[in-house]
């Protein structure tokens, strides 16, 4: 019985040992070689977010190196506005976050050209519903003359009904009795493990199943999206808050009946006096696509001052219009 004891002891140290040097060769390899170090933390808000006061250099799916620089409140680089300027408020995905670019890249200092102050909380990952819910607390503090840009693409309409994304736990909404009722993440320990141990990571997503989103979850996530921006804009509007959604991507949906869903209920929002619309896509060169992005699809440098420019110039046209109206 006793060399049996020893025997377990002994399988359950030596594999104890294979898992930490595994682990340690993953954390070497991930930071140092591949530059894809943990940038994210459990959150009970919105699922995750970005760790706070980070600074790590990662490198683009190009290849190129990118630096993330975030505050104590876990926004890249600047978490305020300056109180003597029009404010916007960007909310969004990787896109906004601008992935794969250095922060003087990102689109939004073209905005800043126009004087306005920006507050960014672009998160990879994010939905429409996460954007939103850690939006909500700086929604006071605009009023006359500030804005709020929203960069929909186009799998946040996939991304709103999940409780899960890469194996991370978040927010999701559903309809009860005919109400919409937020569900906050279920942030359970294997969350905790895997924004620590690259192991766990492989083998959670590994495990998680997405299943097949179906016409009748877009018709479903189209509803939930519509309701989401349509409230928001409403009381931010009544301040004279400018809302503006803009979107991009469609097109590379390529189921024609889903896309067609997402198509109609984007035109349902633009239709909503309080919100200003604009489709990114129709202002991008065709010809010259492949020059605007990295090859894993997200803006590169000059992707991203080009949809700076038409940003900034939907805004000026948009405050044009407000001053001939009064």
């Amino acid at each position: 019985m006793k060399r049996v004891l020893i025997k377990i002891s002994l399988s359950v140290f030596s594999i104890l040992m294979i898992f930490l040097f595994a682990e340690a060769a993953a954390q070497i390899y991930v930071h140092y070689i591949a530059k894809q170090g943990k940038i994210f933390e459990p959150d009970q808000v919105a699922g995750w977010r970005l760790k706070p006061d980070l600074q790590v250099q990662r490198k683009n799916a190009d290849g190129s190196n990118w630096t993330i620089k975030t505050d104590e409140n876990s926004i890249r680089e600047k978490g305020y506005w300056d109180s003597n300027m029009p404010k916007v408020l960007v909310l969004g995905d990787s896109f906004a976050f601008g992935e794969g670019v250095q922060y003087e890249d990102r689109f939004d200092r073209k905005i800043e050209e126009l004087e306005y102050t920006i507050l960014n909380l672009g998160v990879m990952g994010y939905g429409t519903d996460q954007q939103l819910l850690k939006a909500k607390p700086h929604f006071a503090e605009l009023g006359e003359g500030d804005a709020v840009i929203i960069l929909t693409y186009y799998n946040d309409f996939y991304d709103i009904i999940r409780k899960q994304h890469s194996g991370r736990a978040k927010p999701w909404y559903e309809y009860e009795n005919e109400k919409l009722e937020l569900h906050e993440p279920q942030i359970t320990a294997k969350e905790v493990l895997r924004d620590k141990s690259y192991i766990f990571a492989m083998l959670g997503e590994f495990l998680t199943q997405q299943h097949e989103v179906s016409d009748s979850d877009i018709e479903k996530s189209s509803r939930i999206y519509q309701e989401l921006i349509n409230n928001e804009a409403e009381g931010l509007a009544a301040k004279g808050v400018v809302f503006l959604v803009a979107y991009h991507g469609i097109p590379l949906i390529e189921n024609e009946e889903q896309r067609d869903k997402i198509e109609q209920a984007l035109k349902d929002v633009c239709r909503n006096s309080g919100i200003y619309c604009l489709n990114i896509d129709e202002y991008f060169n065709i010809e010259d696509s492949k020059g605007y992005f990295l090859s894993d699809g997200h803006w590169n440098k000059k992707g991203h001052r080009v949809a700076g420019e038409i940003l900034a110039d939907k805004l000026s046209i948009i405050k044009e219009q407000s001053k001939a109206e009064y």
